[in-house]
């Protein structure tokens, strides 16, 4: 594994790393690390950074304001993600969120590195689970002094049927593709080329997505299971998540302020479980990723993430 830093392919004025692992069932297996070019020299802490599912680190702006707030933040596209792919046959699977506890950990030493003792694990989405369940096993747990999760993925919004079927069929047919169960409108509602306001690569993140491979849904609904179980987690948690879900197959303005995604009131019932120190805030009109939001609901969003992180990093 290294990390020798080069200028980052999708953002200016950062830097990325290539971490290097053993090929898979895809094949060549890498993940990439990124950064500022000019780090905060005197940092009141560090961000680790976990994308969500056909996501890639692209929200400049996310990073740009805590080193603002004197943090260094660092975002790790996962393998056969973002600037991950690598060609992988199955773009975006992982058939347990194990897998990607050689990439975190490999992040977090990097991170201790370059003069960090700790770190804060903030997540989006699906990303939740891994960075839950590593805060709970990993190899450089100890690091992890507090969490964010951003509208985290507690529970399929289709229930508890349709995971234990989901979990069935992918044991048995792992890379057979679901087709892409999310809102067609998240993404469009998104980019600039459609409803939205963010530009972003689009073969990195489709507005048509990637498949939902059964093995990866087999991997979601036992990480879900576990966390329902109770995590237990010792660390401080932030939950944020918006004030309504929505869905329709017509376009609605009104999907720029809500989540399109997961159910509120899924991720409000279930991330208590994740531990004893959890706070659970709603930022109203949020969309799935709260910092992807319109104008108010983004800038609450981002300050309430540097006044949480001031006050438990």
């Amino acid at each position: 594994m290294t990390s020798d830093w080069k200028p980052d392919t999708e953002l200016a004025g950062f830097v990325q790393g290539r971490l290097t692992f053993r090929p898979d069932y895809d094949g060549p297996v890498t993940a990439t690390l990124v950064r500022h070019a000019a780090p905060v020299s005197r940092p009141r802490g560090a961000i680790l950074y976990l994308h969500g599912f056909i996501d890639y680190f692209f929200q400049r702006h996310v990073a740009d304001r805590f080193k603002g707030e004197l943090y260094n933040f660092y975002a790790l596209d996962l393998r056969k993600y973002g600037r991950s792919l690598n060609s992988a046959k199955h773009p975006n699977i992982c058939l347990t969120f194990g897998e990607y506890y050689e990439e975190i950990s490999a992040a977090i030493e990097i991170i201790r590195s370059e003069g960090h003792s700790a770190v804060t694990l903030m997540a989006h989405s699906t990303g939740a689970l891994p960075a839950a369940l590593y805060a709970k096993d990993g190899a450089q747990r100890t690091a992890i002094t507090s969490l964010i999760f951003n509208s985290p993925f507690l529970a399929l919004p289709q229930g508890t049927i349709a995971g234990w079927l989901a979990s069935v069929i992918g044991a048995v047919h792992p890379f057979g593709a679901t087709g892409n169960r999310i809102n067609p409108w998240y993404a469009k509602s998104l980019h600039i080329s459609q409803k939205g306001k963010w530009d972003f690569n689009l073969t990195l993140k489709p507005l048509d997505g990637f498949p939902a491979y059964w093995g990866w849904l087999r991997a979601v609904v036992l990480a879900q299971r576990r966390i329902r179980d109770g995590l237990g987690l010792d660390q401080p948690v932030l939950v944020m998540h918006s004030d309504k879900f929505l869905s329709g197959s017509e376009w609605n303005e009104e999907f720029h302020k809500a989540d399109l995604v997961v159910k509120v009131d899924d991720i409000k019932r279930i991330a208590p479980a994740l531990g004893p120190r959890v706070v659970l805030e709603e930022i109203r009109d949020g969309k799935h990723d709260l910092t992807l939001s319109n104008d108010v609901p983004l800038e609450r969003c981002l300050q309430l993430l540097v006044d949480w992180v001031n006050r438990n990093s």
